[in-house]
């Protein structure tokens, strides 16, 4: 990285002469308005995508110095305007069969604007005002709670509504300069539903009403989760509410059904008792409801929040639990399920006080099955299917120790089944600090030997290791790796030997070098490496790693989208005409082939901050 910093301050004369550019064009290209728009398209058809960041905030501080605050008028512009799919569309999104009218009506900001022109993270709140989507040949309404109860697939189109407005959002942002790191979209998407009292009688509102009084229930709030939950004087929680979602527990809820009759009338009566109670809800309508038989009790760090009584929170003002910090909350539900091994000795289960099984482990088949409703679900609707796979592992790995789960897979709670009398209970928190590392050790060893089976080179994954969330290990991982490959971790030497042979014998393509994927459509790429140099900068009070490497491109491709084909190209075949363009060309080769190295480096155990000087990659 500092070679690149180093290079654009070297280029500083050519950057002002690409600003001067841009700014006559964005003077000339304003709108009805007075305001010019950042063209993303433009630069990639110009070949200039290398400068994309700089051209990027170049227009911002334009925009800044002539027009007026960038940030401001995105925001109000996204605020004060109704959408409709067709501005969705002029964004070069293709919408299907939608076709709808949204308002954005408020954005949370989580950080202020970065230096890199980010957004960092936004918590937008979408409504779906009126519209349609067209499917195999019939058309439904989308404000129509009822398609959500009656048809499997609404939930694709719940999913797709705020995708396409997730990415217009995205989009709309860039034509002001802004990127984001992350987007956590509310969609609004239903007329509201009728009122409990519109549909039950009086008589059963007073009995179930006599019935929640009387269970006298406290707010508890806590800190460390957002969660806000009614427990009793005793601390054992009966209901939960996190984010959009409400957990009743079995029995109450039960109750509640015998009393009002239908599902819909006890989630209405729920949602009004702790609407009054000042919890922090979307409305109605946006509420996932679920039952657990054990919902948990208090907690050290819970606080009985009597403030929830009197000072209600309003919607747009309560803060929203991370991503990472849910999963953990939500598998934290689940740290105390008990551990038991089948009579043959095959199966390892996890199963809750009632001996329903959550997960269980076929150690003959080498799999891992773990209840959808109570687990995987969840998390899937905030996770990818990789990411929900890998949370899962991590916690299994951290809390229950489980190794050899082979293949992790959702399967639905009624095919999990139960406990029985033959099955032997494992004391599994029992287990030593000793015992827990050895078997983490254990996990990690039978990953790099099936690696090195593969004739792979066994490497560590930084990424991998924090996604399984692990990241407390890390250095004891990095300590298993250095003995697992003969190595001391540190002796750096050793290490740099390793990854020079590594680099040296061996051809690299593009599965190896994915940024080639990632930058050029069909990107192709097939590499080797002919000078790989390590050497101590000793003039520090710490000796950093420099680091030299020279490469020979033996053949690539990619689709041309100006000439309508593919381009091929290597170390003595040039596709372009103009020179200066290969030589640009040169440099983003250069650039890809770089971020291939840094994922190499760290593999080792190198932290590229602390520990690397510089590297250089040069075609």
């Amino acid at each position: 990285m500092r070679d690149i910093i180093r290079q654009v301050l070297q280029e500083e004369s050519g950057d002002d002469k690409l600003i001067s550019y841009f700014i006559k064009k964005w003077n000339k290209g304003k709108n009805s308005d007075g305001k010019p728009t950042f063209n993303p398209d433009e630069i990639k058809k110009l070949g200039l995508m290398k400068h994309f960041n700089k051209v990027r905030l170049g227009f911002i501080d334009y925009y800044k110095k002539n027009i007026g605050n960038p940030v401001d008028d995105i925001l109000k512009e996204l605020t004060d305007t109704t959408f409709t799919t067709d501005d969705i569309k002029k964004l070069g999104i293709d919408v299907g069969g939608y076709d709808f009218k949204f308002d954005i009506e408020d954005i949370l900001l989580y950080t202020g604007i970065k230096v890199n022109g980010s957004f960092g993270m936004i918590k937008p709140y979408a409504r779906i005002k009126e519209g349609t989507v067209t499917h195999d040949g019939e058309t439904f309404d989308l404000t129509d709670i009822n398609n959500a109860e009656e048809h499997k697939y609404w939930n694709d189109v719940e999913y797709e509504v705020e995708d396409l407005i997730s990415f217009f959002i995205e989009k709309k942002l860039l034509t002001y300069g802004f990127n984001l790191d992350d987007l956590e979209l509310v969609v609004y998407m239903y007329k509201n539903k009728g009122s409990l009292n519109e549909s039950v009688d009086d008589k059963k509102i007073d009995i179930a009403n006599n019935f929640f009084n009387s269970l006298k229930l406290i707010p508890y709030h806590s800190k460390g989760y957002n969660m806000e939950f009614l427990g009793t004087k005793k601390g054992i929680y009966l209901f939960l509410s996190h984010r959009q979602s409400i957990t009743i527990q079995s029995r109450i809820h039960e109750m509640l059904l015998n009393i009002l009759g239908k599902e819909k009338y006890v989630e209405s009566f729920v949602w009004n008792k702790l609407k009054d109670l000042g919890f922090a809800l979307p409305p109605l309508e946006f509420v996932y409801f679920e039952k657990d038989e054990n919902i948990g009790s208090f907690e050290p760090g819970d606080d009985e929040d009597y403030g929830l009584l009197t000072e209600p929170k309003k919607l747009n003002e309560a803060k929203m639990l991370p991503k990472n910090k849910f999963a953990k909350a939500w598998l934290s539900k689940y740290n105390d399920l008990k551990k038991y091994k089948s009579e043959d000795g095959r199966f390892i289960y996890l199963a809750n006080d009632n001996g329903s099984i959550i997960v269980s482990l076929d150690t003959q088949m080498n799999e891992t099955a773990v209840s959808y409703e109570l687990i995987w679900s969840m998390l899937e609707r905030h996770f990818t299917e990789k990411e929900t796979r890998r949370k899962i592992i991590g916690w299994l790995l951290d809390r229950y120790h489980l190794a050899d789960m082979g293949y992790v897979y959702d399967e639905s709670q009624d095919m999990m089944g139960k406990i029985d009398s033959s099955d032997t209970l494992i004391e599994s928190r029992q287990i030593t600090e000793s015992q827990e590392k050895n078997q983490l050790k254990d996990y990690f060893f039978k990953k790099w030997t099936k690696q090195k089976e593969e004739g792979k080179l066994p490497k560590l994954s930084f990424k991998e290791i924090k996604g399984l969330g692990l990241k407390k290990y890390m250095n004891e991982i990095i300590v298993y790796y250095s003995e697992f490959m003969n190595l001391d971790p540190n002796d750096t030497n050793r290490r740099t030997e390793i990854i020079k042979n590594y680099l040296l014998n061996n051809t690299f393509d593009e599965n190896d070098i994915t940024e080639m994927k990632n930058s050029f459509d069909d990107g192709k790429i097939k590499v080797r490496f002919s000078k790989v140099e390590f050497s101590e900068n000793e003039d520090q009070v710490k000796n950093y790693i420099n680091l030299d490497i020279e490469f020979l491109v033996l053949s690539g491709s990619f689709y041309n989208q100006e000439e309508n084909q593919t381009a091929n190209f290597s170390s003595t075949e040039n596709p372009f005409d103009d020179f200066v363009q290969y030589f640009e060309f040169k440099e983003v080769i250069e650039h890809i082939v770089e971020s291939f190295i840094f994922e190499l480096i760290e593999s080792f155990g190198f932290n590229i901050d602390n520990d690397i000087d510089y590297i250089s990659v040069k075609w």
